[in-house]
């Protein structure tokens, strides 16, 4: 009786120990990006070589097409120290599945970054700031795709990352 009693004890120790396991890794993934946001990112990995040499416009296509609505974007652009003139070139447009807040919460997020070819055209970061205003209903990012849509294309990448605030380092995931 009394090893009849410790085995209850064990089993029912390892199966609440094992539904605590499960219930940390659906909180923990709770964030992910599910099936489909990872599907559309992986067509946009496979089509993006075929987008080299191309405007921005077959990227904002793809997107419309597929239904990627960033929520955030980003820059970069060349140093003026190069520049005779001391001017800015844009270098890239980055766009984010979530938002900064979001981000910076730490969720997970797809990042779309399309690398402009400075070789063909060098637009100035300035001007390009100024060229694209605020949609009506608000959204700066259909501002920004409207006013870089003659921009060339020299290579997209697309990652899936994390934003770690107390290390202030991104972690990487393969898009399967």
């Amino acid at each position: 009786m009394k090893r009849l009693f410790i085995s209850f004890i064990i089993m029912l120790t390892m199966t609440t120990a094992v539904q605590a396991n499960e219930l940390e890794q659906q909180t923990n993934n709770a964030d992910e990006p599910k099936g489909w946001d990872i599907q559309v990112m992986g067509i946009l990995q496979h089509y993006a070589d075929s987008l080299v040499g191309k405007n921005m416009k077959a990227l904002y296509d793809f997107m419309t097409y597929y239904e990627i609505n960033p929520k955030h974007w980003g820059g970069s652009d060349t140093s003026p120290w190069i520049d005779p003139e001391g001017k800015m070139y844009v270098r890239d447009i980055t766009y984010y599945s979530e938002t900064l807040e979001d981000m910076l919460a730490g969720k997970k997020y797809f990042v779309i970054t399309a690398v402009v070819d400075t070789d063909k055209v060098k637009i100035d970061f300035k001007d390009l700031m100024k060229s694209y205003s605020k949609e009506k209903d608000g959204n700066y990012i259909k501002g920004l795709i409207r006013a870089s849509m003659g921009l060339p294309i020299k290579k997209v990448t697309v990652r899936w990352e994390r934003f770690i605030p107390a290390t202030v380092k991104h972690e990487q995931f393969e898009i399967p």
